[in-house]
């Protein structure tokens, strides 16, 4: 079997069909078929004047760490906050690294 692309008027690949002989299979009208290379093509991608290009590739959002979200003022207000509260309680101030691992256990 070989691989054939499903292209339409304006040129966008629609499908892929493998065909053991082309002759056998008509596409419905207003589309055409075009022989695929080994790499084969991608639904989504233009074949126009026998030049092939694929389609835009979609970026995933990357995850994203929510404390790194926060809003830069509200972060020093609240760690200067929870230091403040700590030196009226007589406790030792934490650090800018703990308050934000405190932060993420509670999100």
């Amino acid at each position: 079997m070989t691989n054939y692309s499903v292209i339409d008027t304006n040129g966008l690949i629609v499908n892929r069909v493998a065909l053991d002989d082309p002759s056998k299979w008509t596409p419905p009208d207003g589309y055409s078929i075009q022989l695929e290379p080994s790499t084969g093509y991608k639904i989504g991608g233009t074949f126009v004047n026998n030049v092939y290009t694929p389609p835009v590739e979609v970026i995933n959002n990357p995850i994203i760490d929510p404390i790194d979200t926060w809003d830069l003022v509200s972060l020093k207000i609240a760690f200067n906050h929870e230091n403040r509260i700590r030196v009226l309680e007589a406790k030792p101030a934490i650090t800018l690294a703990q308050f934000k691992t405190a932060i993420r256990t509670l999100l």
